[in-house]
């Protein structure tokens, strides 16, 4: 993994410096022992990360099923519109921008990935590789900030957390997504959930700990986990190669997850038991998808 230089020796959020080992002394994720957050005990490199980032594949579409629910996040953060201004980071090839664009938003993205990057200015949508570069222009302007899966990936969330508050208009809307380390599909592989990898996701959040980091300059709208990936779930359970966090080339986990959920929706007892699982995961706090909506403290 690292250099011992590089070991992490406090906690990113509470900057406490005893953890536990949720999986043992000799696997890479450690637990502060006085705020629960979970995080690899090793700090990538920034050349880790862009060596790891620049191996990512490229897309040219989504699926229908994607763009739909891109459109209800839209739907939701209406609302907020006031300066039109949104920004996405972590925007990979733009799709969910585009879809904002449709709207009429005024978007800008920021990414890593150099592929990304060149995709993201060919359609013509704003972006850069560091949120540093907006504060002189666009401080206390963005009406809306989407995180989509991306503050997992962080090397320092807090830092990129109070440049959202900087960066957004007084009452604006930061909605995130990342893996719930709380999930139940997490509790029943452990370590073998194919979230779990480095150097691509550094800290593991759960709604207790998503909301330490934010408390100090957001307020909450609503914090809530959400669904279970039956395909991901049976594919680790049945994989070995999960441990190593590889994954079968053929198999496309949203494909698997589509045909299961067109399986489900033919058949009135399925929906049934799929909203019931659904509400008990909801309630329990144990879906595999964290989302939160919160509102920058005037």
């Amino acid at each position: 993994m690292n250099s011992l230089e590089n070991i992490r020796t406090e906690c990113i959020l509470c900057g406490n410096t005893s953890f536990k080992f949720p999986f043992g002394k000799k696997h890479f994720l450690i637990k502060c022992k006085n705020c629960g957050m979970v995080s690899a005990n090793a700090i990538p490199t920034e050349k880790e990360l862009k060596d790891y980032y620049h191996e990512y594949p490229s897309y040219n579409k989504i699926s229908p099923l994607t763009l739909q629910r891109y459109n209800e996040i839209l739907d939701m953060l209406e609302p907020y519109r006031k300066n039109n201004k949104l920004l996405e980071t972590g925007c990979g090839f733009g799709f969910f921008l585009e879809a904002a664009k449709k709207r009429n938003w005024e978007v800008a993205g920021t990414e890593l990935s150099e592929n990304a990057l060149v995709e993201c200015k060919r359609k013509n949508i704003p972006v850069s590789e560091k949120m540093e570069n907006l504060l002189s222009t666009s401080e206390n302007s963005f009406d809306v900030i989407v995180s989509l899966e991306v503050i997992e990936h962080l090397k320092e969330p807090l830092k990129e957390v109070n440049l959202y508050a900087r960066l957004l208009r007084n009452e604006g809307a930061l909605y995130v997504t990342t893996p719930n380390f709380n999930s139940l599909s997490r509790r029943i592989v452990g370590k073998r959930w194919n979230v779990i990898l480095y150097p691509e996701h550094i800290h593991y959040f759960t709604p207790h700990s998503i909301h330490y980091l934010l408390k100090n300059n957001f307020n909450k709208i609503f914090n809530q986990t959400s669904g279970v990936s039956p395909a991901r779930l049976m594919y680790t359970i049945r994989s070995k190669s999960a441990v190593k966090g590889k994954e079968l080339e053929n198999y496309d986990f949203n494909e698997v997850d589509r045909q299961l959920r067109d399986n489900i929706e033919k058949t009135i007892l399925l929906r049934l038991i799929k909203k019931f699982v659904n509400y008990i995961l909801a309630k329990l706090r144990s879906g595999d998808s964290l989302k939160i909506l919160y509102q920058k403290k005037a």
